[in-house]
């Protein structure tokens, strides 16, 4: 589940088993760099944060490896919405 409000997303039931993260990034098919991502654990909370190009995009309840969230960026051009049953 994602929660939205102000500031970054919150994640609160993600399991790096069974799920995937994408974000979609307006512009990017046509940007001459992809938009860093960088992830910071605060063990005292339990969470772990990432963000894009500096800023906090999501905030996930456990504390993961970039290789557990394995988040893909998209252009949202690319979805094939003709594909979506």
């Amino acid at each position: 589940m994602i929660e939205t409000g102000e500031g970054a997303a919150r994640t609160t039931d993600f399991d790096a088993a069974e799920d995937d993260v994408t974000i979609y990034v307006d512009g990017l098919n046509d940007a001459e760099t992809s938009p860093v991502l960088s992830y910071a654990t605060d063990e005292e909370a339990s969470t772990t944060t990432v963000s894009l190009d500096g800023a906090e995009s999501l905030v996930f309840d456990g504390l993961f490896t970039p290789e557990e969230l394995n988040i893909a960026l998209v252009d949202p051009d690319d979805i094939d919405f003709a594909a979506i049953p």
